[in-house]
């Protein structure tokens, strides 16, 4: 259902409005985020002082809703030695989940591009083509997520396993830093040898690639001064992009802020997007990829309860028939 304020309404009238809603004894806690992350329009803007107060209200909601039905949970990273595993997980019965990394895999590879790719092959921030995991994907949330719970129409969705899987990162990125600091490494190290070598000597990227790492040691100081180097890095890649090489002079001339989006391939189709509109297309994702498909509880598979179509074929007549594409 849609809602239509009247037109009559000034943005002040609106705003007063929101912040009558915030008064309210008991305010429904699923608008909250809704308000604090709302974008400001022409015809609808609130000020700061709104947001922070939508803000602090919905912590305080959070912590009474926990208080009362709280379960504990946590997330265990281990770098152990003499294991035969180079990684393992599981999740223990008191509900917190455990990750191991073997330490004598991470000191037998301890040149810059091994100790870089870790993050690929032991941490998994990256597949295998390079592409971040580390984003809410649909085919990640349960059935009930899709459905349940108010969003704002800019609100950038978290779901359960997004959440997880940031939290995980972070004690990841904890635990390696130290891991590293251990073997007379640095992580800013290990990014300014790849960045400025390795990424020219394997793939044939600008020979005067300049990154710039902080030297600092808290986390908040590292971020003030690494932003700047991340602007650098996208101008750096687009102005190769264009020339094939780096010409810093001209970066430095260019004051505007690049955007993602706006930033160049070497390939000829940077992306591809499926169309959502396309009603044929939706239902062939639908039955191959959704964990709703009726592909997957289909004979022989009925009881094995697959989440999608079985991999690598359906046996029919005692073959396996292969499924290509």
């Amino acid at each position: 259902m849609t809602y239509h304020l009247p037109k009559s309404l000034s943005v002040e009238d609106k705003e007063a409005i929101i912040i009558n809603f915030l008064d309210l004894p008991n305010v429904n806690i699923n608008y909250l985020p809704i308000i604090q992350n709302a974008r400001n329009r022409e015809d609808f803007k609130l000020s700061d002082r709104t947001r922070l107060k939508a803000y602090r209200l919905y912590r305080t909601e959070l912590e009474k809703l926990f208080n009362t039905n709280r379960i504990e949970s946590g997330i265990l990273v281990s770098f152990p030695e003499n294991v035969r595993e180079i990684k393992d997980g599981k999740i223990k019965d008191d509900f917190t989940i455990e990750y191991a990394y073997s330490l004598d895999f991470i000191k037998a590879n301890n040149n810059p591009h091994a100790l870089f790719e870790n993050f690929t092959y032991l941490f998994e921030y990256l597949d295998l083509q390079k592409r971040i995991r580390l984003v809410n994907k649909k085919n990640s949330m349960e059935v009930i997520e899709r459905f349940i719970g108010l969003h704002s129409i800019n609100e950038y969705i978290q779901s359960i396993g997004f959440n997880l899987s940031e939290k995980t990162s972070q004690v990841q990125l904890e635990g390696y830093i130290q891991v590293l600091e251990n073997m007379g490494v640095t992580l800013e190290s290990v990014l300014h040898q790849v960045y400025s070598v390795v990424f020219h000597e394997k793939y044939g990227f600008a020979v005067n690639a300049r990154l710039y790492m902080p030297t600092c040691t808290s986390f908040f100081e590292k971020v003030r001064v690494i932003a700047p180097e991340l602007e650098s890095i996208m101008k750096q890649y687009k102005l190769f992009v264009e020339d094939r090489n780096i010409d810093f002079e001209l970066l430095q001339i260019s004051s505007s802020p690049t955007s993602v989006k706006d930033i160049p391939s070497l390939n000829s189709n940077k992306y591809i997007y499926l169309n959502n509109k396309s009603l044929e297309l939706s239902n062939v994702m639908q039955l191959f990829f959704s964990d709703q498909t009726f592909l997957g509880h289909v004979e022989p598979y009925t009881e094995k309860k697959y989440p999608t179509l079985p991999v690598g074929g359906i046996r029919k007549e005692g073959k396996e028939s292969e499924i290509n594409g």
